[in-house]
């Protein structure tokens, strides 16, 4: 049983270092990506947990454009636990250089097209989210999660740092601890803005998103003790006509020491042309 419930507890955390970039998470790529809201780790220290985690995201694609996008994401994320439901508050600052009228994080296929390439920098959406253990089996370790999040419009939508409107979401996860591993998955239901009739760098485009499903299945193990590897499958309904579905394939590490500290690593691959070529970053939390 304590096996399992430390593969239960590494299960949560992996699952939860997801969410950013997450989406991403935030807000982040010229393409419709929607990621799940993954389960927050819970430590149970006997008083309920404060923490903080600072992140570091780089990608790059082309996403059907004449050019490449590349982006830069720094991002900063407090979390805490209440009325047993933990919560997350996160923002990022970010710098992107791509094709002129494209928006970070979705993009329709544009009737303008432009070689002309931009570079701006400025700060992200606010993503503010929930979630919490609704369900579990003592006897298999089965546990199933609900969530909930809003993505609050903070980032410029001129300079196609975000689409100007807020975006709101539920989800649910589930895991189930084997032997030596961890298997999980999710789906979530996103609703999201219209920017509408905008000027994006100059360039004036009618952006209209459709309302999404987005989903993941993962495989976790822990190599050492401190140490857990991680390999996922990320998928997302197009939120624009004309564009793809979202896929991407994650590898990705974790390290734990001093109790409550953590350093994630991560790289992912897109499979198709709405999805980025490649990503990698780092992530460091601790709780106190």
């Amino acid at each position: 049983m304590k096996n399992m419930q430390r593969l239960t507890r590494t299960k949560s955390f992996l699952l939860n270092s997801l969410i950013f970039i997450l989406f991403a998470q935030v807000s982040h790529h010229a393409v419709s990506e929607e990621k799940i809201i993954e389960p927050v780790d819970k430590v149970s220290m006997g008083r309920e947990p404060i923490g903080i985690e600072a992140g570091y995201v780089y990608t790059k694609g082309t996403y059907g454009e004449m050019v490449e996008s590349t982006t830069h994401i720094k991002s900063l994320t407090l979390f805490w636990t209440a009325f047993d439901i933990d919560f997350q508050l996160s923002t990022a600052h970010l710098e992107r250089t791509a094709p002129a009228g494209t928006i970070i994080a979705r993009v329709k296929k544009r009737v303008t097209v432009t070689p002309r390439v931009v570079s701006t920098s400025g700060a992200g959406d606010i993503i503010l989210s929930a979630n919490k253990e609704i369900f579990t089996d003592p006897a298999t370790a089965i546990a199933v999660n609900a969530s909930g999040e809003i993505k609050i419009a903070a980032a410029d939508s001129s300079k196609g740092l975000g689409t100007g409107k807020n975006d709101y979401a539920i989800g649910f996860s589930a895991s189930y601890p084997l032997e030596t591993a961890l298997i999980s998955g999710g789906a979530k239901y996103s609703v999201l803005g219209n920017p509408g009739r905008i000027k994006v760098n100059d360039i004036v485009e009618d952006i209209h998103f459709k309302n999404v499903w987005s989903g993941y299945l993962a495989l976790s193990t822990e190599l050492t003790s401190k140490n857990s590897a991680s390999l996922s499958l990320n998928v997302a309904q197009p939120s624009g006509s004309g564009t793809s579905y979202y896929q991407t394939v994650e590898l990705a590490t974790s390290y734990r020491f001093g109790g409550s500290g953590s350093l994630r690593i991560f790289a992912l691959k897109g499979t198709n042309q709405n999805s980025p070529d490649w990503s990698a970053g780092v992530l460091l939390s601790g709780s106190f």
